[in-house]
């Protein structure tokens, strides 16, 4: 059983009048189609070439539409070209490689069906509140512990590999699951009921001073 206390449902505060605009394309968990995979690659941490290189043959292989946040130092600042030759020609027309994004903007779309991200707090909390699961590619401090939320504990994302080597089959394999299937419905549905909850404990707040709700 997890706690989500005063510290997610003060932030949540801050997300929800970003998003509630955009109420109008609200999901329908059980029978859309997704088509889109966000992905999001920061350079607070460097990530290795050799990663960058299995994730971007794992994007170009799964025939699917996305759009990837690359910052032009995430290997390093003396290498800004890392992505392999050829692979923006191999995804022109249904892949976006970007240096920045307005995150809230993409993962609300309906039409976005996973997002692989560092699992960040605030992405976390937007992901939820926009019923989008997640790839979880932690890199440093507290995104672990994000990420076992996440995965073993909300049961709203998936690890992006199981193993300690990022390879292009198990990313390519993850990408299927979360964007289709019983598992990418199961996904999405536990995000919807987390939603749920982070809502209730909003209104609770309002409504009667609690701060504090659990979630199984």
């Amino acid at each position: 059983m997890s706690v989500i206390g005063d510290e997610v449902i003060e932030h949540k505060l801050n997300v929800v009048p970003k998003v509630r605009p955009l109420q109008q394309t609200k999901r329908n968990f059980s029978t859309k189609k997704y088509e889109a995979i966000m992905d999001e690659v920061d350079s607070y941490a460097h990530v290795s070439k050799h990663d960058i290189a299995e994730i971007a043959y794992a994007l170009s292989s799964s025939g699917g539409n996305f759009i990837w946040v690359l910052c032009p130092d995430v290997v390093n600042s003396d290498e800004p070209d890392f992505l392999t030759v050829g692979f923006e020609d191999d995804v022109r027309g249904r892949g976006l490689v970007v240096t920045w994004c307005h995150q809230i903007d993409v993962i609300s779309h309906p039409t976005v069906g996973g997002f692989l991200t560092h699992c960040g707090w605030n992405s976390i909390l937007e992901s939820i509140w926009c019923g989008v699961p997640l790839l979880c590619f932690p890199l440093l401090t507290d995104q672990f512990t994000n990420r076992k939320l996440v995965v073993d504990g909300w049961r709203i994302g998936l690890n992006l590999c199981d193993k300690k080597l990022i390879t292009r089959e198990e990313v390519a394999a993850k990408i299927n699951r979360v964007m289709g299937g019983k598992s990418g419905d199961a996904l999405r549905m536990n995000t919807k009921e987390l939603r749920n909850i982070l809502e209730n404990a909003l209104n609770s707040i309002h409504g009667h001073g609690s701060s504090e709700k659990k979630s199984q």
